[in-house]
């Protein structure tokens, strides 16, 4: 006969920093070693995760939280690197307590888990669509955030169901709406939270928003039975609006899909857009900004979805900063505010299969694009389309 777990008494026994080190967090001193312990995973420069402890000197009272809003303990951790633990289980809470188990030098178990409320406690933060009051767009009258940022009424009824307005009803000091772009994880298909973008820059997410497994998707079918051909990735869903106003000539017979991650982006956001796609055999094209920011999400890019060691780092302050880029045993140092990441990779050499598609001439990203004249019009076609097109207009003529 096996015995229980309980999660609660196992707490004080099996540390969140123990935990952490042994999935291959290290410390960030840099950060300060105080009453907060920041904890990268991967390159201190370049990291894959951070969280930030609290109460590092008590194992059973060591929480963590991210900058995007996640927090939890040591068996949130635990349930979120499942993978990274090689332990029996039917299901994830027999796994979590087995590895539990193994790091208190204790017997695995069964299938006897103690069900406490506690367990519930240890949960991520979860993403409760009963918080947000959502509306439909209305493209024949766009909410003024849209008209704003300069998007035409034939684009936003393009986007029409992919965008909600939407409205926290536990914010009391704005009871207005602002844009929404539903986040979907691949595996489920189930709503996982929302990127939320309003006036004068504000941006957010829903809180609870599973920000590790899931993003918003944008396609659009033009040949049907044709696989998806183009994964276009940006920063936010409104750069994504943004790219297809702009270049929506060249992608009128294309299928394509807009994914925007809502910023930084996880290993596992990229593995689960890839498992998405596996079967496409599409072309993943990086949209990012033009900015130090944008040329960093690129870099990162190339090392989640190509596997190529990319590692940046930072030296100096100022107009003096220098951006030190390693890959493999190949070193670029470059000023920080000429950094190009596709140029320097040329420099140095190095292949990939990602492609940039990055916003033209001066444009710090797409939405700019739509208050710059230069380009509010760029629904330029391709050599290729424009002699198709001219043959097609002589074959009509000649009828």
């Amino acid at each position: 006969m096996g015995y229980k777990i309980v999660f609660s008494e196992m707490k004080s026994k099996v540390g969140l920093l123990d935990v952490a080190d042994s999935i291959g967090y290290s410390l960030n001193r840099k950060a300060g070693v105080g009453k907060y312990l920041e904890l990268n995973l991967g390159p201190v420069s370049n990291p894959i995760d951070t969280i930030i402890v609290r109460n590092s000197n008590s194992k059973d009272h060591q929480t963590f939280f991210r900058r995007n809003g996640t927090k939890g303990d040591v068996i949130t951790l635990i349930r979120e690197n499942l993978n990274s633990f090689n332990v029996p289980g039917d299901n994830e809470w027999i796994r979590t307590a087995n590895v539990l188990a193994s790091f208190a030098n204790m017997p695995y178990i069964d299938n006897r888990i103690e069900q406490q409320s506690d367990m519930q406690n240890s949960l991520p933060q979860k993403f409760d669509p009963e918080r947000y009051h959502t509306l439909n767009v209305i493209p024949e009258n766009p909410h003024w955030i849209l008209k704003k940022r300069g998007f035409t009424n034939d684009t936003v009824n393009e986007f029409k169901d992919k965008i909600v307005l939407i409205r926290d009803t536990r914010m009391t000091n704005f009871d207005g709406y602002n844009i929404g772009f539903p986040y979907v994880n691949p595996f489920s298909d189930k709503l996982s939270g929302y990127e939320i973008r309003g006036g004068a820059g504000f941006k957010s997410k829903a809180s609870g928003t599973d920000s590790t497994n899931a993003f918003w998707t944008a396609e659009f079918i033009r040949k049907p039975n044709f696989n998806i051909s183009h994964v276009c990735l940006f920063e936010s869903g409104f750069d994504a609006m943004a790219f297809y106003q702009v270049n929506k000539e060249r992608l009128k017979n294309v299928n394509c899909s807009l994914v925007s991650f809502g910023g930084a982006f996880s290993q596992s956001q990229v593995e689960m857009l890839q498992w998405k796609y596996r079967d496409q055999n599409a072309i993943y094209f990086d949209c990012f900004d033009n900015d130090l920011a944008g040329n960093v999400y690129s870099a990162n890019l190339v090392r989640c979805m190509d596997g190529i060691p990319v590692k940046i780092d930072y030296k100096g302050t100022g107009d003096a900063k220098q951006i030190i880029m390693s890959i493999g045993d190949k070193v670029v140092t470059t000023s920080a505010t000429n950094f190009n990441f596709e140029a320097e990779a040329k420099k140095a050499g190095v292949k990939y299969k990602i492609q940039h598609w990055k916003p033209p001439g001066d444009c710090k990203d797409w939405n700019d694009c739509l208050h710059n004249p230069a380009y509010m019009i760029q629904n330029t076609v391709s050599k290729y389309e424009r002699d198709r097109n001219l043959a097609n207009n002589r074959k009509q003529l000649s009828l």
